[in-house]
């Protein structure tokens, strides 16, 4: 069974530090890793692994929400039959603070041909050593629309 600590490590007084994870698979995998959120150091116990509820701390709700959050991403994520590595970790936080930046684009025939079509004239005709002349291109463009109005006329 998966296991997920938070803690930080720094004994300063009134500063931000980093809230860590240490990640347990049982005893093959032990793995540490940054959150990427980051409390006042008072404001923080490690023994309950959230954020003190006390009045300075306005924003113990959010922290702890996030927390939890990532731990339920993180377990969601887990890879059956494969070994877990500090890079799947890694990268596993990084897709729960920026889940854009790692969505998979839908690909259609059509979106695709309008990308080949908009990167032409950038692109090198290899048998020339040229880039794709705007007749080319024009013959793209016909293609494509004959394409569009066959699937339109159906």
């Amino acid at each position: 069974m998966a296991n997920i600590q938070y803690f930080t490590r720094s004994k300063s007084k009134n500063k931000l530090v980093k809230i860590r994870i240490r990640f347990r698979d049982g005893r093959k995998t032990d793995l540490l890793a940054d959150s990427g959120i980051q409390v006042k150091n008072e404001h923080w116990s490690n023994k309950t692994q959230t954020v003190k509820n006390i009045a300075e701390a306005i924003y113990k709700d959010d922290v702890n929400a996030t927390l939890r959050e990532l731990s339920n991403a993180i377990l969601r994520e887990l890879p059956k039959g494969e070994s877990i590595t500090k890079d799947w970790l890694a990268t596993t936080i990084a897709k729960f603070h920026n889940p854009e930046k790692y969505a998979t684009k839908q690909v259609t025939l059509f979106s695709f041909i309008r990308e080949f079509i908009d990167k032409a004239p950038t692109r090198i005709n290899p048998k020339t050593g040229r880039p794709v002349c705007y007749k080319m291109i024009r013959e793209y463009e016909r293609t494509f629309y004959y394409l569009e109005s066959f699937t339109k006329a159906e």
